[in-house]
């Protein structure tokens, strides 16, 4: 784990009851959102993006057993104080990367998986 992460070890292992298609779907709407995130952009696009990302409705959860799942609602949360779209996207960036480390981290262990199956002799090709 470098220094540079958002998630800790135990957060990246509970992180993994999160379905991939989640994670993915998160992250896109995070990263769609700063991608179009301009100073020059009208004011109201800011409060749509702003609505959007908090309405990740996966991620708007503060109880729920997945302690990975509860850290990235309240980040994603947190991009409702942003009052600029330069907020919004130094906001946004951190559940973008704390997503991206779950993703990463789910992506090594589809990687591992196949390689035991193809060690077991099972052709992972068909699957």
């Amino acid at each position: 784990m470098t220094s540079s992460m958002i998630l800790s070890k135990a957060l990246i292992e509970s992180g993994r009851d999160i379905p991939l298609k989640e994670l993915l779907y998160a992250k896109r709407v995070l990263d769609n959102y700063m991608a179009v995130a301009k100073e020059s952009s009208p004011l109201e696009l800011l409060t749509e993006m702003k609505v959007a990302a908090r309405n990740v409705e996966y991620f708007t959860t503060s109880d729920n057993p997945c302690e990975a799942r509860n850290v990235i609602s309240g980040m994603i949360e947190k991009i409702g104080d942003a009052e600029s779209f330069d907020a919004f996207k130094a906001q946004a960036s951190t559940p973008s990367q704390a997503l991206f480390e779950l993703i990463e981290d789910r992506a090594q262990l589809i990687k591992h998986e196949r390689e035991l199956l193809l060690a077991s002799g099972y052709d992972a090709s068909r699957i």
